[in-house]
């Protein structure tokens, strides 16, 4: 993402109003920001939120409104969907499935998204959660 910013400012001068702004994701050393990360998954919470709040998506979806009660898959988990998964489950979504490179955990009754964010951190992945339901052999 640095890379391109500087491309950016290459071709339109760091003195562009755009010019550290054009991109997100930097390094902080480069003008990222603290936070990012946390405030990409409350804005898809926010879209997903908005959705289930629309009358007209929600009729033709033959869904109830709001986020409550609703059970989601989450892919990925290591940033951007651990948040939404946070904001989602505060809102009464029930976070049904997790899917990472390593692993896909499911438990139908819903995942503590806390257990599961502390596991992930401590052993790099959620490969050998202990909190989910085992099936197949």
């Amino acid at each position: 993402m640095t890379w391109m910013m500087d491309t950016y400012q290459m071709i339109y001068g760091g003195e562009d109003i755009n010019s550290e702004a054009c991109v997100t994701g930097k390094h902080f050393s480069r003008g990222g920001i603290k936070g990012s990360i946390e405030a990409k998954g409350l804005g898809a919470y926010y879209g997903i939120r908005n959705m289930l709040d629309n009358d007209e998506f929600c009729k033709k979806a033959k869904l109830s409104k709001g986020i409550a009660g609703k059970t989601f898959t989450i892919q990925g988990f290591a940033r951007l969907g651990k948040w939404a998964s946070h904001y989602i489950s505060k809102d009464g979504g029930i976070i049904t499935t997790i899917i990472t490179d390593d692993v896909a955990i499911h438990d139908s009754k819903g995942i503590n998204i806390e257990k599961a964010t502390q596991w992930y951190r401590a052993n790099n992945g959620l490969a050998n959660y202990p909190d989910f339901e085992k099936k197949g052999k």
